[in-house]
């Protein structure tokens, strides 16, 4: 396999696992020991980009309950505590519009794995967020924490 299509391959792990966590789902990974039980080298370079994935933002999977609607667009939603992780698969610029979402007030959001809090606005039912942090925390896809509930 190349390197694209390994990345490839990646970016489809870490979204099937986001959608079926989003929708109260798990994942079981098959992997595919040789004969001499070695595993593949593109087996390996992918788990090794699913654990980089994993490091910034398994806080938004690992007991997360799902949320109803678990998608919007190309967003899907989890919740931990007061916090809704909104999971983006596109990459998110400026003006990213994350629908459907009401902070609490005075609510920080940040992006997982950074360590600055972004800067939004409310605009009717959809919060969005004025700047994204550059360069960003990973690939694939993208979790904001908001919090939506004072607990």
């Amino acid at each position: 396999m190349t390197d694209e299509q390994i990345d490839r391959g990646a970016k489809t792990l870490v979204q099937s696992i986001v959608n079926r966590t989003s929708n109260n789902g798990v994942t079981l990974l098959s992997i595919s020991p040789k004969a001499d039980g070695t595993i593949p080298v593109y087996q390996v370079k992918m788990l090794k980009k699913l654990g980089n994935w994993m490091k910034v933002n398994k806080v938004a999977l690992y007991g997360a309950k799902c949320r109803t609607p678990s998608k919007a667009g190309t967003f899907r939603f989890t919740e931990k505590g007061p916090y809704l992780f909104a999971i983006d698969f596109e990459t998110p610029k400026s003006g990213q519009v994350i629908p459907g979402v009401t902070p609490v007030r005075g609510s920080e959001i940040r992006m997982l794995g950074c360590d600055k809090s972004l800067t939004w606005h409310q605009a009717g039912a959809d919060v969005v967020i004025d700047d994204i942090p550059n360069p960003l925390s990973c690939d694939y896809a993208w979790a904001f924490r908001i919090q939506v509930r004072s607990d």
